[in-house]
């Protein structure tokens, strides 16, 4: 059985590159691989605090692979590292199961819009993550 430091940076890892993975694919497409970074688990985090991953432009990732869930301890952490003008983006799983996300999304109701918490499928947050590094990447 993995340890849990080692359990957890190994969901850090697996994380990073499927969102590499998208963030190269955009770069190719419009052009600015020169403009690409990679996305990295932060190697301060453990010193210093903050989130897991950086490289990942507006996002502020949180990343938990365990067995045990602790929802709300997880998005605690998730919202207070998060810094000013990011988003926190919690991403989980436990062994044998899907990564799921948890975030703010907008919801649009009779015309107006609304923040909610948002729990979706890793692939869903994958697409949100495409159209946000095609926007930065435009900026570029």
């Amino acid at each position: 059985m993995a340890k849990p430091k080692q359990k957890g940076m190994r969901g850090e890892y697996e994380v990073a590159a499927l969102m590499q993975k998208v963030k190269d694919e955009v770069a190719v497409r419009l052009g600015k691989e020169a403009f690409n970074t990679r996305i990295e688990r932060n190697l301060e985090q453990t010193r210093g605090g903050g989130y897991d991953l950086v490289g990942c432009f507006k996002f502020a990732m949180e990343v938990k692979f365990q067995e045990q869930f602790a929802f709300d301890d997880w998005w605690h952490q998730a919202v207070t590292q998060c810094p000013e003008g990011m988003i926190p983006v919690l991403i989980y799983r436990k062994a044998n199961v899907k990564f799921r996300v948890r975030m703010f999304t907008i919801a649009e109701v009779a015309g107006k819009r609304v923040k909610v918490l948002s729990d979706i499928d890793l692939n869903s947050f994958l697409l949100i993550f495409k159209l946000h590094c095609e926007e930065e990447f435009s900026k570029l």
